[in-house]
């Protein structure tokens, strides 16, 4: 088992297994239109923001982020620091939105987001 999500590249278990095994599931968003579940997890001393599907559909938005962040580059968006076809790690960002849900637009800054 990996000691860092950044060596995710396949999970051959339940996701919150492997992701209490490697580190502190901090935040779960589950109830999501993109049939993923967004977990921020603490590991190797690092704030991780994950997506993850099962589900079709989830799926098929998990492969549109990896191609587009593998596609664009800017300081504003989040480099993936891993990704495959059933989940995405980026850097965890923090943008001022309330507890569980953003009701406006945000622009996201690199010092908002964790060190790489």
């Amino acid at each position: 088992m990996p000691d860092s999500l950044v060596d995710a590249v396949s999970v051959e278990v339940d996701i919150e297994t492997y992701l209490y095994s490697v580190g502190e599931v901090f935040r779960a968003f589950r109830d999501q239109d993109s049939a993923c579940i967004s977990y921020g997890v603490l590991s190797a001393g690092r704030r991780w923001f994950v997506k993850h599907s099962d589900h079709p559909q989830g799926l098929a938005s998990l492969e549109r982020a990896y191609n587009l962040n593998t596609a664009v580059r800017h300081e504003a968006m989040p480099r993936l620091q891993a990704g495959s076809k059933r989940l995405t790690v980026s850097r965890w960002c923090t943008i001022g939105c309330p507890e569980n849900f953003c009701l406006r637009e945000v622009s996201i800054q690199p010092s908002n987001c964790e060190p790489t």
